[in-house]
């Protein structure tokens, strides 16, 4: 059995470690069109502070590929997919065929259409290489604006502050992490930011980045220009779905996968921040582009190619970070909307002070998101209620009180009225520790 996996990073490498285990004899290849081994794209920001180094990023050792026989195809990209033919085009024009491939693709930084994008000293942030381009500008720059307050803009941010530059992050919308964080906790995250330096500029935009060859400053939506001599667009990321697309897969958002990760072409699967899995929080299709959820995804898709039918049971959107020192992390359903069959708003339960803030989001009494900052111990507690569809039956608030540990699992029960009841203590590990 030929296997051949896109993408060499959370779910291409737990595919092929998967894989490999399940069938010790099947072949097994990979291809990356970076250069570098499997490393932590989580630690791209801490590379560019200078908190670590080199040695830092890299999750396997040199002798890993070889022990595991798989064959690695580095530096080269894949520009076809041919499900008639069973292979895979790169862009030197050689071919690899396949028996069962995974479309690993992951995402692509969205880059809006700003003059002066293409000077010198303007960069995104998705690969380890980026990563290094920045740092070295870093070194010689003094002042940086960061276009975007999203997740990767906040981390640029904070990562060239620590590496000593005057920082500028400039916010469409009208809050920071808008996707992430609701207006309560954005606004704690604003007041931190500017508390320790930071100049943000919400519900405006870089219009133009001005300069000659290189950038010097930007020109801002309401007409004022800031020097600049860094600049890092972080305006999120979009699923890299165009080899899916083309090859005849269905594509939503994402690449659109059944509960075994198999998208719509026979033979082809999808996992990671390309695909469009089960979300449990929100009940529907979802891209999560979390490493969590690509190695779980990597790891569902390995059993089902090896012949193992695996249903892949959904994530939870969930995301973390440290500003100034004050830890955020949300999960699942975080700004409430009317749901689309009209049944009404969901519950909330909130409970704050000071830089000290939880909220609590449910839909027909069932937990399905959260917020915290500040205090965060609650938050793996809450993840695994999401997990388990946990109703809460009275009064919700008792699920921000200081007392709500494993021993208050005993009163919370799921949609089928027993789950917590009969597994007790066990379930609630099993849920923690990602089981499935």
């Amino acid at each position: 059995m030929k296997h051949v996996i896109i993408g060499g990073s959370a779910a291409g490498m737990s595919c092929a470690e998967t894989l490999r285990r399940l069938d010790p004899k099947c072949d097994i290849t990979v291809i990356s069109d970076e250069a570098r081994p499997f490393y932590s794209r989580c630690l791209t920001s801490y590379y560019i502070a200078g908190k670590i180094g080199e040695r830092d990023m890299l999750l396997r050792d040199p002798g890993f590929y070889e022990a595991r026989r798989l064959n690695l195809v580095m530096g080269k990209k894949a520009v076809l997919v041919d499900p008639r033919k069973k292979a895979v085009v790169l862009d030197d024009g050689s071919e690899i065929p396949y028996d069962r491939l995974l479309l690993a693709t992951g995402g692509r930084p969205k880059l809006p259409d700003i003059p002066g994008a293409g000077k010198r000293g303007v960069f995104t942030l998705r690969t380890w290489d980026d990563a290094v381009a920045i740092s070295e500008r870093a070194k010689t720059a003094r002042k940086a604006v960061v276009v975007g307050g999203g997740l990767i803009g906040m981390k640029v941010a904070g990562a060239l502050r620590d590496a000593g530059l005057e920082v500028r992050v400039v916010v469409a919308s009208g809050r920071v992490l808008s996707q992430m964080l609701d207006d309560e906790a954005a606004a704690i995250a604003r007041r931190l930011l500017e508390a320790h330096g930071f100049a943000v500029d919400t519900r405006c935009d870089v219009v133009e980045i001005e300069g000659d060859d290189e950038v010097r400053q930007v020109r801002l939506q309401d007409g004022r220009r800031v020097d600049a001599d860094l600049v890092v667009i972080g305006k999120g990321v979009d699923p890299e779905v165009g080899l899916a697309e083309a090859c005849g897969a269905r594509v939503g958002r994402g690449i659109i996968v059944d509960e075994h990760l198999k998208t719509s072409v026979p033979d082809i699967y999808a996992a990671g921040d390309a695909a469009e899995a089960y979300d449990i929080a929100w009940g529907e299709p979802r891209v999560n582009a979390m490493w969590t959820a690509a190695t779980s995804q990597g790891q569902v898709a390995a059993h089902n190619m090896a012949g193992i039918p695996t249903r892949y049971p959904g994530s939870v959107g969930m995301n973390s970070i440290d500003i100034c020192g004050v830890p955020f992390i949300s999960m699942g359903v975080v700004s409430p909307r009317r749901d689309r069959d009209g049944d009404g708003l969901v519950e909330l339960a909130r409970r704050r002070a000071g830089n000290w803030y939880r909220k609590v989001v449910l839909k027909d009494r069932v937990i399905c998101g959260a917020v915290f900052a500040g205090v965060v111990d609650k938050a793996g507690v809450v993840l695994a209620l999401i997990r388990a569809r946990a109703r809460r039956d009275d009064a919700p608030e008792r699920i921000l009180a200081d007392d709500f540990t494993y021993a208050t699992f005993m009163d919370v029960i799921d949609e089928k009225g027993r789950y917590f009841q009969e597994g007790g203590k066990r379930n609630v590990q099993r849920i923690m520790q990602g089981g499935y």
